[in-house]
């Protein structure tokens, strides 16, 4: 393939068209025409309302201002007498003053500035909280959407910032605030969310003038634009950040909103940066890489969930940790540090005692995909067993943070392939060392029993009779285990089959405040040799 001058040249001018800063200027100071004005604090007030006149003469001139009056003049007529209408009349005011911002109608250096800043006179009129909004939801970066009381419609109103992020309003029930409101999509600084998982991408701050009285009934739907890693496996979703105080949560589905015809992604870009944890950092490289063969990301639409309240929302990733050796040459042990990428978390304590062995196997029994073998090598050797440490720690999005709050899922595929053991336990830590969990492989009376938390597993027989479920040499088992950080309480299931005996289990200490690493603790006893793959800890969002 060869490509002429010409056509090289309009590519690169092309996309450097796409990816250059908004053309629109953004002003950051107010017009000193509306910036000499002193707002009043009294609702309805002659004084505010001359302020506001005033205001409407600095901003518009001709056909427009006389547009701006008529539409101002029921809201001062109703504002001491029908304050509800009044409020409603302002709101298709602000809708205006939307309309001529965008369209160039307003005068002065900074248009968009002295907009937002007029609607704060214009909202303390009407007895509302001033919005106190920047200039940017004027902006191409950002978007201002009036849905009044009469306009809401069950079907959903959908706005937003096109190929970034947007939200579907629906009509309200009588007990949710069904009044008009000035909905506001904006960027919102770098690390908004305050939670554990590493943010992958942008965050929006959703906010509605005046703020929400009460839950949204029906829902909304909210989501960004997203672009997913097809190569690496990362599993993004929606972060929300209810308040400052809490952290953040993950929102239940829908997962793919907005449509793809909204978000408008091409199917294949230059991959974003890949920081700590291997995750999208940013939407589009510089343009000098546009040229390198790279993996390819798709958009799918977007990463959605619906939400009560507004605030600011995300893309996170669910994945905190994942070990899959894959990159982990044969006959070698993994490394304590960080996991290499594609993978997330870190090897803390990769420790063994003579005779004993943690090394990568091309295969052990029916695990194919080169698990880590963990061989105690002493046979039935008492106190005198090696230990085998390999202890797994979760990642964060700083050093400190911790996973304190939701559920999450370990799962993991592993087998014993030594004919004879006393026990092999794996389990589950908060950073302070306390037990959430424990699954231990061991061999009683010449059984192979699975136990977890103390309790044996069985299942029922045909005609209902209990019956223990163990292991088989040789024969890998999945098992997973969902951690309640909020109840305390722990689920396992094995091989997708769950125990009545196994479910809301309390953490074996109760004391233990997050979850932190997950651990291979085969210390002085006969563990035999066990191969252990496919290591995964992910948050799961609200309601799963």
């Amino acid at each position: 393939m060869s490509f002429s001058p010409i056509g090289i040249f309009a590519l690169i001018t092309s996309v450097v068209a796409a990816c250059a800063p908004d053309s629109r200027t953004v002003p950051t100071d107010p017009d000193p025409a509306v910036r000499a004005v002193v707002a009043a604090s009294s609702t309805c007030s002659n004084q505010l309302g001359n302020q506001i006149a005033a205001e409407q003469r600095a901003l518009f001139s001709g056909a427009t201002l006389k547009t701006a009056q008529s539409l101002w003049q029921p809201v001062t007529r109703g504002c001491k007498n029908a304050i509800d209408q009044a409020r409603e009349d302002m709101l298709a005011y602000v809708r205006f003053t939307i309309t001529s911002a965008r369209g160039g109608n307003v005068l002065g250096a900074t248009p968009a500035q002295s907009v937002v800043q007029h609607w704060n006179l214009v909202y303390q009129y009407v007895g509302y909280a001033e919005p106190g909004l920047p200039a940017m939801v004027l902006s191409d970066s950002g978007s201002a959407r009036v849905i009044l009381k009469s306009e809401a419609v069950a079907s959903g109103t959908e706005f937003g910032i096109q190929g970034r992020a947007a939200m579907t309003f629906y009509a309200q029930a009588a007990t949710a605030d069904q009044r008009g409101h000035l909905f506001t999509i904006r960027p919102a600084i770098a690390g908004c969310l305050s939670t554990n998982l590493v943010e992958a991408g942008p965050c929006y701050e959703i906010a509605a003038s005046p703020a929400l009285s009460a839950a949204m009934n029906p829902v909304a739907k909210v989501g960004v634009c997203q672009l997913h890693n097809l190569s690496y496996g990362n599993s993004p979703a929606l972060g929300h950040q209810e308040s400052s105080a809490v952290p953040a949560t993950v929102l239940a589905g829908p997962t793919v909103y907005p449509s793809a015809a909204f978000c408008d992604s091409p199917a294949e870009l230059t991959p974003p940066q890949f920081g700590f944890s291997g995750l999208l950092r940013r939407f589009v490289s510089a343009t000098a890489q546009i040229f390198v063969v790279q993996p390819a990301y798709a958009a799918h639409g977007g990463l959605g969930g619906v939400t009560e309240g507004l605030s600011p929302f995300g893309a996170v990733d669910l994945r905190v940790f994942e070990a899959r050796f894959a990159d982990v040459a044969i006959g070698t042990s993994p490394q304590e540090g960080l996991i290499p990428s594609p993978d997330i978390g870190s090897w803390t304590k990769v420790e063994v005692a003579s005779p004993g062995s943690i090394l990568v196997q091309q295969s052990l029994g029916n695990l194919t995909t080169k698990p880590v073998v963990l061989s105690q090598g002493g046979g039935n050797c008492g106190p005198a067993c090696g230990g085998l440490d390999l202890w797994g720690t979760i990642n964060s999005s700083a050093s400190g943070v911790e996973a304190t709050t939701g559920r999450y899922e370990v799962t993991w595929r592993s087998l014993q392939n030594g004919p004879t053991l006393k026990s092999a336990p794996f389990v589950l830590r908060d950073n302070a060392g306390r037990e959430i969990a424990r699954l231990v492989y061991v061999q009683k009376s010449s059984k192979n029993l699975l136990i977890f938390n103390g309790d044996t597993l069985q299942t029922t027989d045909g005609g209902g009779s209990p019956v223990q479920l163990g292991w088989v040499r040789n024969v890998a088992q999945t098992f997973t285990i969902t951690v309640d950080l909020d109840t305390q309480k722990t689920w396992l299931k094995v091989d997708n089959t769950s125990f009545t005996a196994t479910e809301g289990k309390p953490f074996v200490d109760i004391a233990a405040a997050n979850l932190s690493s997950i651990r291979a603790e085969f210390v002085g006893i006969d563990s035999g040799i066990m191969g252990w793959d496919d290591i995964r800890v992910v948050r799961l969002a609200n309601g799963n």
